[in-house]
């Protein structure tokens, strides 16, 4: 079985456990999502997906990628321009964000963060997120 292939399954899984219909609308979303690296928007998802799938509406891209973040198959992910783009990617991992062309990139390095102070203060920390922020590779030429 291919990795989406495995991935959509698990998603089908979750989202029975966590009370939500599994309907073909959602699924599609979440499939599109997972085989993309691009970080996409709710528009992009929907661009993608409009001409595919009939009766798809962006509400539907927005709620369902909402509910997808609620219930930990996918993240949010903070850019320059305020255009939430969403990562399919849940597993530990930081971003490069490019201050030129938005491009959001995967960067695969480990930060490890002392929450003691926080904790003192008694804040509870449920996640960090480590952002760096530059111009990416193709900007630079």
């Amino acid at each position: 079985m291919e990795m989406i292939d495995k991935l959509v399954e698990r998603f089908k899984e979750i989202t029975r456990a966590k009370g939500l219909k599994v309907t073909p609308q959602r699924v599609a979303i979440y499939r599109e999502l997972v085989s993309r690296y691009d970080h996409p928007s709710a528009e992009e998802i929907y661009e993608a997906l409009k001409n595919k799938f009939a009766g798809i509406s962006l509400a539907t891209v927005y709620r369902t990628l909402t509910n997808l973040e609620k219930i930990g198959l996918a993240q949010k992910v903070a850019t320059v321009n305020g255009i939430a783009r969403f990562d399919g990617n849940v597993k530990p991992h930081s971003h490069f964000i490019c201050t030129e062309c938005g491009r959001v990139i995967d960067i695969d390095c480990k930060v490890e963060i002392d929450t003691k102070k926080l904790e003192d203060m008694n804040l509870c920390v449920e996640k960090c997120e480590f952002v760096c922020y530059g111009i990416c590779d193709k900007c630079q030429h």
